[in-house]
């Protein structure tokens, strides 16, 4: 059976609790990773694709723009420190790295290519391409990485990125495709989760549901952008959400997150006491981002949903589970 103890606190660090300067240059294509979170038992490895060439002749370091705005992983209005590195790259490479530096201590962040090449690891000039290694742990933050040596590339496929949030104590993991822009500068604000999107809400007793929210703007390339998190019955409507049995329940609360933070959807709802009664099976309710009028911007949101008991619809189980649900942005497909 699992160890609820240390599941609880190993996850909530991998997914969450609840100035910097800003770099004068400009990206030319960039790739947006919204979420990364580090601790002593979790890792987000980043992997990048590169499918043009090209080097950037005034960075003897290479062509890859590293950008990582990063805080304490448990404070949700504390805006994020930058740090950021160029790193090298070349025509149809892909390399993978930990942001946070758990993993490739010995191979300059960069990890699995010491199995297939010594090149790239014991011969690079590179930095070590954990750009975070050096912050105080647990973390949690965005990262951006963007080539800068081209100004003719228009291309969005000229970088491609993926996330994997890995969990390495319990064995929960998650990930995400980067969003890509080809820009003259970093402009986010498209990649914004869809308002009003309905989310569904597993039974508390058995699983935690949380929200993932970076606040984006048109400049993404700063740690104080700010957001609201409120969950409403009806777009605009009533705050609170509907039971599996259809019952409306109505509360007011919303949750202020800077640069990057996660909401827990027990706390927006029921607060400190908790859900009770029938209530205790979940059921549905709105995302809305953004609406108190208040605050600067709306906000890429990822729901995450991870089990806390040994049961599953009350029946016994073994293992770690664990979900990710990006909402996603208008006009996809997806979302009309």
């Amino acid at each position: 059976m699992l160890n609820q103890k240390k599941l609880a606190v190993a996850v909530t660090v991998a997914l969450g609790a609840s100035v910097g300067f800003v770099s004068s240059a400009q990206a030319t294509s960039s790739l947006f990773f919204p979420h990364v979170v580090g601790s002593q038992t979790v890792a987000s490895i980043l992997t990048v694709i590169n499918t043009d060439g090209g080097r950037i002749a005034q960075f003897t370091n290479g062509n890859l723009h590293q950008t990582l705005w990063t805080k304490d992983a448990g404070s949700n209005s504390s805006a994020c420190e930058d740090y950021n590195q160029w790193v090298t790259t070349s025509f149809n490479d892909v390399t993978s790295f930990d942001v946070y530096g758990e993993f490739g201590q010995a191979t300059n962040g960069i990890l699995f290519e010491n199995r297939v090449t010594t090149n790239r690891v014991d011969n690079s000039n590179d930095p070590n391409w954990s750009v975070g290694a050096n912050t105080t742990l647990p973390q949690r933050g965005f990262m951006l990485v963007d080539n800068e040596d081209n100004s003719s590339i228009t291309d969005e496929g000229t970088l491609r990125g993926e996330a994997f949030i890995f969990e390495f104590a319990a064995g929960a993991t998650w990930g995400y495709e980067a969003a890509n822009r080809v820009l003259g500068g970093y402009d986010y604000a498209t990649s914004a989760s869809a308002d009003n999107t309905p989310i569904a809400i597993l039974p508390y007793d058995e699983f935690e549901t949380a929200l993932m929210v970076t606040p984006v703007g048109p400049n993404q390339n700063r740690g104080d952008l700010t957001t609201t998190i409120s969950l409403s019955q009806t777009p605009g409507g009533h705050y609170g959400f509907f039971d599996r049995d259809e019952n409306p329940f109505s509360i007011s609360r919303f949750a202020s997150v800077k640069c990057v933070g996660r909401v827990d959807v027990q706390d927006l709802l029921f607060g400190a006491n908790g859900p009770t009664g029938q209530f205790l099976d979940g059921g549905w309710t709105t995302v809305e981002i953004n609406n108190i009028g208040t605050v600067d911007s709306n906000a890429v949101v990822f729901k995450l949903e991870y089990n806390m008991s040994d049961t599953f619809n009350g029946e016994s189980v073994t293992g770690v589970f664990n979900n990710a649900t990006h909402i996603l942005p208008y006009g996809n497909g997806w979302v009309e």
